[in-house]
C-alpha cells in the first residue's frame, strides 16, 4: 500500500477500488489511517538517516520550489533536500539522502 501511493503514486481512493475489484473491502479512511502508522513506525529510521546526513563532512542540498494549494489559492512551499556522498572522495560511509517536509512561504 506504501509502495503504491509513494513510489507508484496511486492514490489511496483509486488503491481502495483496486482492492475492491478483487473481494477485498478496504475503505479510504483505513488505508489513510495505515499511511499514518506507518509514518509514525519508520519515523526512527528517517531521524537516524537524517543524522547520518547532518554527519557528513560534505553536505549538499537543494532548495525546490513547489505549489501548494491553499484556501483558494496557489501558494509556493519549499522541500530541502539534503546528500551525503563522499565517495568521490575516497570516503567509506555510504551515501543518503534526507528531505525536510514542506514549508509555506
Amino acid at each position: 500500500m506504501l509502495v503504491g501511493k509513494y513510489a507508484d503514486h496511486c492514490p489511496l481512493y483509486r488503491q481502495s477500488q483496486i482492492y475492491g475489484r478483487d473481494g477485498v473491502d478496504l475503505d479510504r479512511s483505513t488505508l489513510a489511517d495505515w499511511v499514518g502508522r506507518s509514518a509514525a513506525l519508520l519515523e526512527p529510521l528517517a531521524d537516524a538517516i537524517g543524522r547520518h546526513v547532518r554527519a557528513g563532512q560534505a553536505i549538499f542540498a537543494d532548495d525546490t520550489p513547489i505549489k501548494m494549494q491553499a484556501k483558494g489559492k496557489c501558494a509556493t512551499a519549499r522541500v530541502w533536500a539534503y546528500v551525503r556522498d563522499e565517495r568521490p572522495w575516497g570516503g567509506a560511509d555510504p551515501p543518503a539522502a534526507c528531505r525536510l517536509v514542506p514549508v509555506h512561504l
